[in-house]
């Protein structure tokens, strides 16, 4: 019988040491306001040169769970990356001005996404997008909303990235995408939204990173025609 195996994730040292860090934070052997052990000590567990751990810790930095105190050392400030980003965005008010920034955001993260889902997603992933297709076309026949399905579609998009930071982020951002599309669903045509995903899950098993990128893009161009349309009829306050 053949197996048909995924493709091997490919991961530099410092993404590697930072998943390492992260790891132990969530397991409970580093807790929120413990000093990491010294350069030399970490090097030698993870067996990276001090370049590569230094670039992994500053990825946590900037994601909030690490903090460098100078003259001290380094220390955890958070056990939850997700936490970190959804506290930082929770005060935003999103509004005409700063729309375009997360779609802009979301088209360049998305069709990042994309490409990695066309080398790490499996059969299983692809499967769950193409039933959260389907049930998103029941629904509209049933006369229901489909947001829920729309926003969760993206969010098993980004699972399919196999990629933990990925993931982290774009759990931040839920909420404001199905904000978003629930604001907005009365106004678009479901059966054009369902053609727009389907592409790019066709592109996806196919394993076409850029004809994926474009069906990515296509889907964006759609969006931002929804929105000239929303700032037409009001300020554009969700």
């Amino acid at each position: 019988m053949h197996v048909k195996f995924g493709a091997v994730k490919k991961i530099s040292l410092s993404q590697a040491v930072a998943e390492k860090i992260l790891a132990y934070i969530k397991e409970g052997y580093l807790s929120v306001g413990d000093k990491l052990p010294p350069e030399r000590k970490l090097c030698e567990e993870f067996g990276v040169s001090r370049t590569s751990l230094r670039e992994g810790i500053s990825s946590l930095s900037h994601l909030g769970i690490l903090e460098t105190v100078a003259g001290s050392g380094v220390y955890v400030r958070s056990s939850s990356p997700g936490a970190v980003l959804k506290n930082r965005l929770k005060s935003l008010r999103m509004n005409s001005k700063n729309i375009e920034d997360l779609v802009e955001f979301r088209e360049g993260l998305e069709s990042f996404i994309g490409e990695l889902a066309c080398r790490n997603a499996s059969d299983e992933d692809i499967l769950r997008l193409e039933k959260l297709i389907e049930r998103m076309e029941n629904s509209q026949k049933k006369g229901h909303s489909f947001s829920q399905e729309d926003a969760e579609f993206h969010k098993e998009l980004a699972a399919a990235s196999h990629n933990e930071f990925v993931n982290i982020i774009f759990a931040s951002l839920q909420p404001f995408i199905l904000r978003w599309v629930q604001a907005r669903e009365n106004m678009v045509d479901p059966n054009a939204v369902a053609a727009l995903h389907r592409r790019i899950v066709e592109e996806i098993r196919n394993r076409r990173p850029e004809k994926t990128r474009l069906a990515v893009k296509e889907h964006f161009q759609h969006m931002r025609s929804i929105i000239r349309i929303v700032e037409d009829e009001k300020d554009g306050e969700i």
